[in-house]
């Protein structure tokens, strides 16, 4: 598409198209982040392409309600011939060059930040990377509380015993030795 003179979107809205419309047709997000009829390689070279071509990766929309980061923590696998691994594997490198791109790790969607998106979905690798890149741990989604409450009722209890560790970490900063 690139090479017959598609560009990539720069912003939300475009003058003269009705930004809802925009956000319908192009699903700007997912398209960025897991366009759908690929193998996650492919989607990362896509993704990978409008990245250089100056695409915003921080425009939110789409089905996710999200940015591309949302997208990329909750991709899953468009056959039986891809592994969860698979796509945890390509996911975190999305991950990283859309952080390397300057993609705000604390932007959040219709349904709240991509920790939110990253602990429902169970994706510990891609968490620890939003953690590391300064996610905040007490972000909230929309159907909890906080990523620990979502971790525990989705029995996500690596992720939970990650966070529990986070809070505790924290908590020992502040305490007298």
């Amino acid at each position: 598409m690139l090479s017959l003179g598609a560009r990539p979107a720069k912003n939300a809205c475009d003058e003269s198209v009705h930004c809802p419309a925009v956000h319908r047709a192009s699903y700007i997000p997912e398209h960025l982040s897991y366009p759908s009829n690929t193998r996650p390689d492919q989607s990362f070279e896509i993704l990978e392409a409008l990245v250089a071509h100056g695409a915003n990766v921080n425009i939110v929309g789409g089905l996710t309600a999200g940015t591309a980061l949302h997208a990329a923590v909750c991709g899953r696998p468009d056959s039986k011939d891809v592994s969860m691994d698979d796509v945890s594997r390509i996911g975190v490198e999305k991950i990283k060059l859309l952080l390397s791109a300057g993609a705000d790790v604390k932007a959040t969607g219709r349904d709240g930040a991509a920790l939110a998106y990253a602990t429902e979905a169970g994706r510990l690798p891609e968490l620890k990377i939003l953690v590391d890149h300064g996610a905040d741990i007490n972000s909230t989604h929309k159907r909890w509380t906080s990523a620990l409450g979502a971790a525990l009722m989705y029995n996500h209890i690596e992720i939970a015993e990650f966070l529990v560790k986070l809070y505790n970490d924290r908590l020992s900063m502040y305490s007298p030795t």
